[in-house]
């Protein structure tokens, strides 16, 4: 006799999991979230039409330009106190006019503070790394620093056309001729229309002493953008080291520099074409001005080295290494200064400042 069936078993009612499944998706997206954000380099909020006009200025690297491009800057940090791209531009400003010779009083402190503050309101933005590595190359003279500040800057924004400007300058000063062709270019193609990173390529060549490519390069840059002042002034200079002085005299007249710089310039340009008189004059003057305290020593230095002062250049150097003139600075990439290298005191300076 078959046994009777068990009754069947009712079916017990599934737990919900879907609020679960989604709290914990929810957290898990979250933290995935939290993650991309704090490890990719930031995107900043498209900057103020200020700060963009100001950017546009600086490049121009005229006095007048810088000048305005500093007051567009002041004007976007006003509109947004929190903006990091106009406090890096207010930094950058100040030393653009400082390289310019219309540097404003107390301007180091204040392009201090800007760096430093943009860098704070982003640690991301590639702009505030630049400001920084520029005081401490310009200001500090800490070219490690300088240099770790420039690496991050491209790291964050490989293409990047002022931190691979300011790093290709730091590199061609420190006679690491190969790596600052290497980074003007990448300057270049990361802004190919750019007028500044087009120089910046002209004047690495033109202080590895090849005027000739130097001077096509310049001439490039012209084609495109026909006051562009500095590429007059490199090209103008290149010409002269070619002989071709008539050229360099127009180039000269067309580069829209501090009338003092030019000046110097100019006497310079008259003794490469074997007439010493303006030169000596314009030394004497200068001279004068330095021992009344009203003209730094750095000054008289491209010409106590072009007449054969040379005890007084090397005065003038000790002088600007105290008061880091961004002469002495620059002094071992400039090809018209080589009466300073071929002196016998120029290895132990160049020990001391660590150049290769």
């Amino acid at each position: 006799v078959p046994e009777p069936a068990s009754p069947p078993i009712p079916a017990q009612p599934r737990p919900e999991r879907t609020p679960y499944l989604l709290a914990t998706l929810g957290l898990l997206l979250a933290a995935s979230a939290a993650w991309y954000t704090l490890s990719r380099p930031s995107t900043p909020p498209p900057p103020e039409p200020a700060t963009l006009i100001g950017w546009h200025l600086l490049q121009k690297a005229s006095p007048v330009e810088a000048a305005r491009a500093l007051r567009q800057f002041e004007e976007a940090v006003a509109a947004n106190p929190n903006s990091a791209s106009a406090h890096a531009g207010v930094a950058q400003a100040l030393l653009s006019m400082a390289s310019l010779a219309i540097a404003e009083k107390n301007f180091v402190d204040r392009a201090r503070n800007s760096a430093q503050t943009a860098l704070r309101l982003d640690p991301n933005l590639d702009a505030a790394h630049t400001a920084l590595g520029s005081i401490q190359l310009f200001i500090d003279w800490d070219i490690p620093g300088a240099e770790r500040s420039f690496q991050r800057a491209l790291q964050l924004r490989p293409a990047s056309p002022i931190a691979a400007y300011r790093y290709s300058q730091l590199l061609n000063w420190t006679l690491r001729a190969g790596d600052a062709l290497r980074m003007a270019r990448r300057g270049e193609e990361a802004d190919p229309v750019s007028a500044l990173a087009g120089t910046q390529v002209a004047i690495v060549l033109y202080s590895q002493r090849r005027f000739d490519e130097a001077a096509a390069q310049c001439r490039r840059v012209l084609e495109r953008e026909q006051t562009y002042s500095l590429a007059h002034y490199y090209l103008s200079l290149s010409y002269a080291h070619l002989g071709r002085f008539d050229d360099a005299e127009i180039h000269l007249r067309r580069a829209d520099l501090n009338p003092s710089v030019l000046r110097t310039d100019n006497a310079w340009l008259e003794l490469r074409k074997g007439n010493r008189q303006p030169a000596e004059a314009l030394y004497a003057e200068l001279a004068e001005q330095v021992r009344h305290q009203t003209l730094p020593a750095s000054s008289t230095l491209l010409l106590a080295s072009a007449l054969g002062h040379l005890g007084e250049a090397f005065a003038a150097i000790e002088s600007g290494y105290r008061e880091r003139a961004q002469e002495v600075l620059s002094l071992a990439a400039d090809p018209r200064l080589e009466a300073i290298h071929a002196d016998p005191r120029w290895p132990a300076f160049r020990k001391r400042m660590g150049w290769n």
